[in-house]
């Protein structure tokens, strides 16, 4: 973009602002409109702005595109800074969720750096070139915090949410395919299988889905393709693509050394007992309080087994009971969706 004296430092400054904005790509259209919209105003007040500082980061002449803008800058800057509260508001109503990712380390250090963009190059007075690569930063980190807390709050917008989701952990591949800790990927396959469905991949690639209106309600029932102490990432990505926000909606389908093998139970909420797929999920939802059928698949010989044991596939009597379990618990999945966790609770907990 730079031809002898026509576009400044700033300028160049000012446009990375704009090729930041893939960082807002998970917000609604509101947040990505005014995004949009701050960016523009920031690279027209700093255009018209740059004549009138003829030393340090402006000592190069003025963007001859922003010369029909001079004399405009004092009302450019009041857009500017209005556009810039407008954001600031949507982004406040997203809650606490939505500011508590600003405590994330990613978020922070982008933070950090985005200071540092925006104050190194004043401090060690720079100019030219130099100012425009370290001012980048401040743009490029500023709007990676703000991308970032965006993907922590999706509004729900009507007719695009689902009623359901369910979820069935396990680890990808061959090798772990019929073993103890597919137990949930297997539930799923089994309940898919039945409504004469078909999985196929997720565009964020973490999970194979499929998407089931039976009566009024719509299910996505998910398979998920991350190893099992990633299963958080699935989750959050399913919630964000269907814009399901309460956590008591999303069944996590999982196995579960306190049962015996061939038992099932369905529970919300509660601890997570070392199961690495349900603390992953608990990290990235922030809550405990979505609900689980737990498949047994029972203790194994030696407690010191545990790795091995789940990463196993059953055999003769194990094998029986572990195919009535899946039975069960596709039984137990299709009444939660149908008639609410509570019934199935009392039809399957019970047994």
């Amino acid at each position: 973009f730079y031809r002898g004296n026509a576009m400044n430092s700033n300028d160049l400054a000012a446009w990375s602002s704009l090729s930041a904005l893939y960082a807002a790509q998970y917000g609604s259209n509101v947040h990505r409109a005014l995004v949009m919209a701050a960016g523009v105003a920031s690279v027209l007040y700093h255009g018209a702005e740059t004549d009138r500082h003829p030393i340090r980061s402006h000592a190069m002449p003025g963007a001859v595109w922003a010369q029909a803008l001079e004399g405009h800058q004092g009302l450019l800057l009041q857009i500017d800074r209005a556009l810039a509260v407008m954001v600031g508001l949507s982004l406040a109503a997203g809650g606490s969720r939505l500011w508590s990712a600003l405590f994330s380390p990613k978020t922070l250090a982008m933070a950090i750096a985005a200071i540092l963009g925006l104050v190194l190059p004043e401090v060690l007075q720079l100019t030219c070139w130099h100012y425009a690569a370290v001012h980048s930063v401040w743009h490029l980190c500023a709007f990676g915090v703000v991308g970032r807390m965006m993907r922590q709050y999706n509004p729900p917008l009507p007719g695009t949410t689902v009623d359901w989701i369910v979820v069935g952990l396990g680890n990808p591949g061959i090798k772990y395919i019929g073993t103890r800790h597919n137990a949930g990927v297997e539930v799923i396959h089994r309940v898919v299988r039945s409504l004469e469905l078909e999985l196929h991949p997720a565009d964020h690639r973490t999970a194979s889905i499929c998407v089931h209106q039976q009566d009024v309600q719509k299910v996505v029932y998910a398979a998920s393709e991350t190893y099992m102490n990633r299963s958080g990432a699935a989750v959050q990505a399913l919630c964000r693509d269907y814009l399901l926000t309460d956590p008591s909606k999303i069944v996590v389908v999982h196995d579960d050394l306190d049962l015996p093998p061939g038992r099932i139970r369905l529970k919300l909420g509660g601890s997570i007992a070392g199961h690495n797929g349900l603390a992953s999920i608990a990290r990235q939802l922030r809550t405990t309080e979505f609900a689980r059928v737990r498949i047994g698949i029972g203790k194994p010989p030696s407690k010191f087994d545990g790795p091995n044991w789940v990463l196993s596939r059953p055999q003769g009597e194990h094998a029986d009971s572990q195919d009535c379990a899946f039975r069960r618990a596709a039984e137990a999945i299709e009444v939660v969706t149908r008639e609410g966790l509570q019934m199935a609770m009392c039809k399957f907990n019970g047994k």
